[in-house]
């Protein structure tokens, strides 16, 4: 009889990073609407983890960090919208149901199985977003492009932010 097999808990935030991240590893990004519906989603999404991060975290430190993300998110969600607007793109305000079940999943989780969860999940997000970016940094239309690095610099920040929270 063989014996049963153990799930890693984290498996599933894992792989879904790994889908996320081939997903957007096109060297560039040709397709503003591509872009815009990439980066309003990625914002949006992160932006509703922050919220719930800030509130439900055990960790005083994971909660600062969780209302710094959601205030940088929101100022890239702003540029976003307000660029998107001036090239009659649209910026969607819902969530997709994977990110919705997402949240949920987190929002039934407390103290450090939360803030666990909440730091592999920031982490997906923010590697997700910053690949989209990188991508995009190189497309033709320069005004996206220039968004899309200058948005980098503190998607990196936010990044190495939560790396050292973790150690």
């Amino acid at each position: 009889m063989a014996a049963p097999t153990t799930v890693d808990p984290n498996r599933e935030a894992v792989e879904r990073a790994d889908a996320l991240l081939r997903a957007t590893q096109e060297n560039v990004i040709e397709d503003p609407t591509v872009f815009v519906k990439g980066a309003a989603l990625g914002t949006l999404t992160t932006i509703e983890l922050a919220k719930l991060g800030a509130t439900k975290a055990g960790d005083a430190g994971v909660r600062r960090f969780a209302a710094d993300l959601e205030r940088h998110q929101r100022a890239l969600r702003e540029s976003l919208s307000t660029l998107a607007g001036r090239k009659r793109l649209d910026v969607t305000d819902t969530l997709v149901f994977e990110d919705e079940e997402m949240l949920k999943e987190g929002a039934g989780r407390s103290g450090a199985r939360f803030d666990d969860w909440f730091v592999l999940q920031a982490n997906a997000e923010l590697l997700k977003t910053a690949t989209l970016f990188e991508a995009a940094s190189k497309m033709k239309d320069e005004e996206l492009a220039a968004y899309a690095r200058a948005s980098l610099v503190q998607l990196d920040a936010d990044r190495r932010a939560l790396t050292a929270l973790v150690r």
